[in-house]
């Protein structure tokens, strides 16, 4: 009977350990330094705490609670690099759109939300579109059947990521004149024209 006391006391004292040890890393806490927000976790155990990330320049406004749940704290992480993704694609000239890009998929990590996974996802469609519309120009100045070719895929490609009307409207006259220099040039007429797009359109709506 003293050992099944005994088995049963551990039993529950490590029942106990793992219930606080699941609770701890459900648990995340926000460290302001200089300059910027760390964000920490509990960890797997009933006590000890692990840094999850660190956000540079952000700022929180409101006053810093003991704790916080997932809901609460992913929200901030996913905004920050909403916010980043924004300010890059705004700069002055030709946005890099890689980094944009990195920004975007670590913030659709951290989308816990509908409207935050909708509002990753638009500026993801738009970036792409972006790009696919980049490609084709390039294709298209090699003036190639192949290159031609290329340049009418990425444009397809392109009118799938948008439900603009006007978008769509433009690149469907940008896809008659690829295949109209298509026939040009399997007839043997040679005709190089100006690019497609001298550089992606600096839009994020759809």
């Amino acid at each position: 009977m003293a050992i099944k006391i005994f088995i049963s006391g551990i039993s529950l004292i490590m029942l106990l350990i793992f219930f606080i040890s699941t609770l701890n890393t459900r648990s995340y806490y926000i460290k302001s330094t200089d300059g910027a927000i760390e964000i920490w976790q509990g960890q797997f155990a009933p006590l000890g705490r692990e840094r999850l990330i660190t956000l540079p320049g952000a700022v929180l406004t409101e006053h810093i609670k003991d704790s916080y749940s997932k809901e609460e704290i992913f929200p901030i992480a996913c905004n920050y690099y909403l916010d980043r993704s924004d300010a890059f694609l705004n700069v002055a000239g030709m946005p890099d759109l890689e980094i944009i890009k990195s920004d975007l998929n670590k913030a659709r990590s951290y989308a816990v939300t509908k409207q935050l996974k909708d509002a990753v996802g638009s500026r993801l469609n738009a970036i792409n579109f972006m790009v696919f519309l980049y490609n084709a120009d390039v294709a298209t100045s090699n003036a190639t059947i192949s290159g031609l070719k290329k340049a009418k895929d990425c444009l397809e490609q392109a009118k799938k990521l948008t439900t603009d009307k006007e978008k769509s409207e433009m690149v469907d006259k940008k896809i008659d004149k690829i295949q109209q220099m298509l026939e040009l040039e399997k007839s043997g007429h040679v005709e190089r024209p100006s690019p497609v797009n001298k550089e992606p359109e600096n839009q994020l709506t759809n």
